[in-house]
C-alpha cells in the first residue's frame, strides 16, 4: 500500500539521481573540467619553456648576423679553423672505459652541427662578399 502512494516520489527521486550522476560523470562535466585545467597548466609551462628557447635562438641568430667576434669564436671552436699565422695544437684525453655514451651518436651530432655552421659561415661570408666564387 505504501508503494502505491509513494511511487511518484520514487520515480522523481530516480530521475533526479540519474540527472545528477549524468551531470557529474558525463562528458563536459566537472571531471573533464578538472582534467582540462591540468592540461592547460601543462601547456602553459611548455609554452614558457619554448618562449625561452626561442629567445635564446633569436639571440644566437642576431649574434651570427652582427657579432663578428662571436662568429669567429664559433668558427674556431666548432670547425677548428685557425688563421694562417697560427699553429693549432690538439690534445686528446685518454679514453675512459667507464664512459657509457655512444661515441658514434656524438660524432653524428658534431658532424651535423659543423655542417650547419659551415653553411651559415658561407652564407654570411657571401653576404659580406668575402666568399670564394
Amino acid at each position: 500500500m505504501w508503494l502505491r502512494r509513494e511511487w511518484a516520489n520514487l520515480m522523481l527521486a530516480g530521475v533526479l539521481v540519474g540527472l545528477m550522476s549524468n551531470a557529474l560523470f558525463a562528458a563536459m562535466g566537472p571531471r573533464d573540467l578538472f582534467l582540462l585545467r591540468e592540461r592547460r597548466s601543462e601547456l602553459e609551462a611548455k609554452r614558457a619553456e619554448l618562449q625561452l628557447q626561442q629567445a635564446e635562438l633569436e639571440t644566437n641568430v642576431n649574434n651570427l648576423r652582427s657579432n663578428d667576434r662571436y662568429l669567429e669564436h664559433l668558427i674556431r671552436t666548432e670547425l677548428g679553423y685557425a688563421r694562417s699565422d697560427e699553429l693549432v695544437y690538439k690534445f686528446t684525453a685518454p679514453a675512459d672505459s667507464s664512459d657509457s655514451q655512444d661515441p658514434s651518436r656524438d660524432n653524428g651530432r658534431i658532424k651535423a652541427r659543423r655542417s650547419m655552421l659551415a653553411g651559415l659561415t658561407l652564407q654570411l661570408l657571401s653576404e659580406v662578399g668575402l666568399a670564394n666564387k
